[in-house]
């Protein structure tokens, strides 16, 4: 195990987590124009994620790796947490956004 490869699983996920989260957000941007947004969305946001971890898995330099391999573990727990914090900083300051400007009106 090199620290080389713990930095670039670290690096990589955080940029992939940003990529989904905004990959979640762009659908759930065009899901919001049609009828049946629930329906639609989730279906979509379902297949995204199935085919967004495809290609992850498949172009990711790391990927001869087992599953409990530490640069592994590392890589799952950073993606998740990178975007889960990246979900939550978008929610509260776009809901704080709209309470200012509402504030301000």
């Amino acid at each position: 195990m090199k620290y080389k490869d713990i930095l670039l699983s670290i690096v990589l996920n955080i940029f992939w987590g940003y990529v989904w989260i905004f990959l979640i957000y762009h659908i759930l941007g065009l899901t919001e124009l049609r009828g049946n947004t629930l329906i639609i969305g989730v279906t979509l946001i379902i297949v995204g994620t199935i085919l967004f971890g495809e290609i992850i898995r498949r172009i990711n330099p790391l990927f001869e790796y087992k599953i409990n391999h530490p640069v592994k573990i590392v890589g799952f727990f950073i993606f998740w947490d990178s975007s889960y914090l990246q979900f939550i900083f978008d929610h509260f300051l776009i809901s704080s956004n709209l309470t200012l400007e509402a504030h301000s009106i």
